[in-house]
């Protein structure tokens, strides 16, 4: 292919270039009004420009055609474009429509056709030649009448998109004023050299300026695009405004004629633009014509008005605005009506559900602040029904265990009976239906539901119900009844609030419930507390079975009631109340197993209820029983044992229920407790009694001491001893009664106490006198729950003991020196005669018969002498078992009697004795006495002078005492001697 560059070429591929990028551009910001259009514009004057350049190029006269029909590519586009941006551009995008897209394109479409079939009709090119300007070839084409056609449709259609960016210029602030000015700067230049080159008066023969100047269009667009945010900030055409207005617009003159009123207005005026502008403001203003003479002369207004419009009400905020020229003149006024009933619309739903909030807040206050249920469920009921505007509203609670409504609160004609409603069981019932279903229930009639019985329907004035279940937390708490005595058509407006107010009441009545449910547990703990503290209050088991009574009373209301033990097999009635005749009933037995109800309570060892007693145990049937009809009767359970029965009593048919289980089985238990309490009481009180007669009658002292040695008990036989009170004993330590010699020990023995070894042992005690006192203990320590806590101590007191043991030392030393005395003066007389005795046996035969004679003499007094010895052993041996008897003392012959013992002593000493005449009369045991006076007579014998020179005698003392007195002539004894013997 052959190709020329002639200088003009390149200015063409720089306007190619330009375009271009203005195309890229418009692609970018695609989304802008007016964006596309350019897109298709700068588009189709890149195929221009560059068909154009390439055109130029060529050589060859079939390749310049070629490029010279491609060329029209864009040329059709051009002022399609053109116009379609301007609409775009200026706020009339709305016009561009399919319909108008598809009206522009018929144009091109054919004149494509015809330039691509030119060869065939002529009607575009009618001759194509081939010229030479200069160095160039150049085409030369006469044009056929489809060109200038198509010449004068672009024309207008640029003329078109022209005027109207005049038009925006001309109205258009400052900023979109400039963005305009400089697209028509860019657009005016190429179609002012196309129009040179189309008359002829082109200085550039054979050369088609038009895609040059594209250059400056692009140049001027980018101005525009760069310095004044074309695409960024794009003007809108005030007629669009005013016509796209929601707002009814509304121009009057001086003389209150419509000059101008934009669709919005005429819709709501109901009228059409043209048959209003011109007209007077009272005729287009008919249908309003009170509103046209109240503000026919206000220049300047605000207010809300109300235009109807069908059946229904529509509210408009109307403003009046005086208008101005230039100079100040008022020329006429405008009026705005803004469509505020949506706005009206929220503020009435506003304003209900500000009063259904309302209703709520109560709902909320009633359950904290009623006192209790039925005034809290009145104040829903009340609130309910003015919330609703209703006839009626019910408030019913839902009794779960025997499935039956409890009707609570009314609002309405029923207000005062509503609570005094009985319900047949198994009759269907509105509550029972709306729970069921666990959804509201619209019932527009009464008497064609299935959800109540037809008596119930009856009962009541209603025609209409709403019927709200009222659950909480899934548990079925009652229903909210909303009604009214004409058939009403429910919205579902108010069947959604229903639903919501009836969450907040079922939340409401559930939180009382919970909280009337937690008071009634609280009084039933506090009434069990207080029975209880009233029957433990004594020990005594007489007084706990009366007080158990009456408490019982507070617990359960009963007739009658009686408290039965169980003993060897039977049940035997311990204690009554409310019996026509108590005293017939104490006493009573009933056999354990047997035909009676007790027997069921104490095997099953669970409450028995009977309903009927009459019906199911004839014994009920007669006296003292036959004033019962309903009978309960709970088991008296300690530790795992059966010990009696609680049973209560009532005059009619099914007076106690589950509940009343459920108070009176803590109550019995505690009865069982406090009953095995007052029988151990009673048992511990004559077990102690027991134990301290036994204690406080031994002889035994008894002291019982803590583990820190601290006494606690002592009894009489202790106080006694020790010279104590028992008040005194009491707080002492041990150690306060122990010498110090002995505390040691005591401390070791009290240690092995607390090991838990008894022990005995003797120690020594100390009296309030200071007296010691010597003692055996045999201590046993105590232990309780296998803790030490003291030492319990039995005290014998061993004082005669240790005397008598001093005694008996005593005398055993004396029978030893009496013994050897004895043995010494028996052993001598013994010899003697044992001697006399063999000389007589042996020279018998060779002696003479008076030395046989004196031998036999002297054996006899040494006989006698032994005799004596004797009966001093004998007397000695009588001082402690004989029993003797004071009498008057016949001391002659006493003194004659021990001299008589002694003859031979007397004889042998050749003692002297000088007796008084007469003896004093004294008392006194004659043995004893005689062997005092041998005693004193044989010492004078034996230790007096020689011969013994002895001296008896009597002196009779102040007090009345006789002295009895022996005088010797011996040397007598020294004090040592006196000290040993006495």
């Amino acid at each position: 292919m052959d190709w020329q560059y002639p200088p003009h070429l390149f200015p063409l591929a720089i306007a190619a270039i330009t375009s271009a990028s203005l195309a890229l551009l418009g692609w970018r910001r695609r989304d802008v009004s007016g964006a596309q259009a350019f897109l298709g514009l700068m588009g189709a004057v890149t195929v221009w420009s560059l068909g154009y350049a390439l055109e130029l190029g060529s050589t060859k006269e079939a390749v310049k055609l070629l490029w010279a029909k491609t060329e029209y590519l864009g040329i059709v586009i051009v002022p399609a474009a053109w116009l379609i941006f301007a609409l775009q551009y200026t706020g009339r995008g709305r016009v561009v429509t399919r319909r108008l897209l598809a009206l522009l394109a018929i144009e091109p479409l054919v004149t494509l056709a015809l330039v691509w079939t030119n060869e065939g009709h002529g009607l575009i090119w009618r001759e194509v030649r081939l010229v030479t300007w200069g160095a160039f070839s150049l085409l030369d084409p006469t044009h056929g009448p489809a060109f200038w056609v198509h010449t004068a449709y672009s024309y207008l259609l640029l003329l078109a998109g022209t005027a109207l960016l005049f038009r925006a210029f001309l109205r258009a602030p400052t900023l979109y004023r400039r963005q305009v000015g400089a697209i028509l700067i860019g657009a005016l230049v190429p179609w002012a050299q196309n129009a040179l080159y189309l008359s002829g008066l082109n200085p550039f023969p054979y050369l088609d300026l038009t895609p040059f100047t594209f250059t400056i269009t692009g140049l001027a667009v980018a101005w525009a695009l760069f310095r004044f945010r074309l695409f960024d900030i794009v003007p809108v055409a005030r007629e669009m405004v005013i016509e796209s207005m929601e707002e009814g617009l509304i121009v009057l003159d001086r003389q209150n004629r419509v000059v101008d009123i934009n669709p919005a207005a005429a819709r709501i005026l109901g009228c059409s633009i043209s048959g209003a502008i011109g007209q007077p403001a009272g005729q287009v203003l008919a249908e309003v014509r009170d509103l046209a003479q109240r503000y026919r002369d206000v220049m300047e207004a605000h207010t809300e008005i109300t235009l109807k419009r069908e059946d229904r009400s529509c509210y408009y905020d109307l403003r009046i605005s005086p208008l101005r020229d230039e100079r100040g003149r008022f020329t006429g006024r405008v009026v705005l009506l803004r469509n505020i009933t949506k706005r009206k619309r929220a503020e009435e739903a506003l304003r209900a559900r500000e009063q259904f909030l309302a209703l709520l807040n109560e709902i909320t206050q009633a359950a904290l602040e009623m006192p209790d249920l039925p005034a809290m469920t009145q104040v829903l009921a009340d609130r309910l029904g003015e919330l609703f505007n209703a006839d009626g509203c019910y408030i019913t609670l839902w009794d779960e265990e025997r499935e039956v409504p409890i009707p609570m609160a009314a609002y309405g004609e029923w207000r005062e009976r509503y609570r005094s409603v009985d319900v047949v069981p198994g009759e269907t019932t509105v509550t029972a239906s709306v729970l069921a279903a666990g959804r509201p229930l619209v019932i527009e009639d009464v008497f064609n539901s299935p959800y109540l019985s037809r008596r119930i329907a009856e009962m009541f004035p209603d025609r209409s119900l709403l019927a709200l279940p009222l659950i909480a937390q899934e548990r079925k708490l009652g229903a909210a009844l909303i009604a009214f005595n004409e058939p009403h058509p429910f919205t579902p407006e108010e069947v959604r609030r229903g639903e919501q107010v009836a969450r907040q009441i079922a939340l409401a009545l559930d939180k009382a419930l919970l909280l009337e449910k937690v008071q009634a547990q609280w009084r039933e703990a506090e009434t069990l507390r207080q029975a209880a503290a009233a029957i433990t209050e004594t020990l005594s088991l007489d007084e706990r079975l009366e007080r158990i009574l009456v408490q019982l009373e507070r617990v359960v209301p009963y007739d009658s009631a009686s408290v039965q033990l169980l003993r060897d097999g039977y049940l035997e009635i311990v204690g009554g109340r409310g019996f026509p005749d108590p005293d017939a009933v104490i006493g009573l037995t009933f056999p354990v197993p047997g035909d009676n109800p007790n027997t069921a309570v104490v095997l099953e060892r669970r409450p028995v209820l009977l309903g009927d007693a009459r019906s199911t145990h004839p014994p009920f049937r007669r006296p003292p029983h036959d004033h019962i009809r309903s009978w309960l009767g709970v088991p008296l359970i300690v530790g795992d044992q059966v010990i009696g029965i609680l049973a209560v009593d009532g005059i009619e048919p099914n007076r106690f229920n589950d509940r009343d289980i459920r108070l009176v089985t803590p109550f019995a238990n505690q009865v069982a407790v406090a009953i095995e309490n007052a029988r151990l009481f009673e048992e511990t009180r004559r077990l102690k009694v027991f134990n301290e007669t036994i204690v406080q009658g031994v002889a035994e002292a008894i002291l019982i001491e803590d583990a820190r040695g601290v006494l606690t008990f002592a009894n009489p036989a202790a106080e006694e001893m020790l010279g104590y009170t028992r008040e005194e004993l009491i707080g002492l330590h041990w150690s306060a009664l122990t010498p110090d010699d002995e505390r040691e020990r005591v401390e070791r023995e009290t240690a092995r106490r607390a090991l838990g070894i008894t022990g005995r042992y003797e120690t020594v005690l100390v009296s309030k006198e200071g007296q010691r006192i010597p003692v055996i203990v045999s201590a046993r320590p105590l232990f309780e729950d296998g803790r030490f806590t003291g030492v319990l101590s039995a005290l014998t007191d061993i004082t005669e003991r240790k005397r008598a043991e001093i005694e008996r030392e005593r005398l055993i030393e004396e029978l030893d020196a009496f013994a050897h005395t004895v043995a010494h003066d028996l052993k001598a007389p013994l010899a003697l005669i044992i001697g006399f005795a063999e000389v007589l046996l042996e020279d018998d035969a060779a002696m003479p018969p008076e030395e046989r004679e004196e031998f036999l003499q002297t054996i006899v007094q040494i006989g006698r002498k032994m005799g004596n010895i004797v009966d001093e052993l004998l007397l000695l041996a009588s001082v402690r078992s004989a029993e003797v008897e004071m009498e008057p003392l016949d001391m002659a012959a006493i003194v004659a009697g021990a001299q008589q013992r002694l003859a031979y002593l007397i004889a042998e000493r050749q003692a002297q004795i000088i007796l008084p005449e007469r003896w004093p009369v004294a008392l006194g045991y004659g043995p004893w006495v005689e062997e005092v006076w041998v005693n004193y007579l044989s010492n004078a014998i034996k230790y007096g002078g020689q011969p013994p020179h002895i001296e008896l005698g009597a002196t009779v003392q102040r007090d009345g005492m006789v002295r009895f007195w022996v005088r010797d002539n011996g040397p007598g004894l020294t004090p040592e001697e006196q000290a040993r013997l006495f």
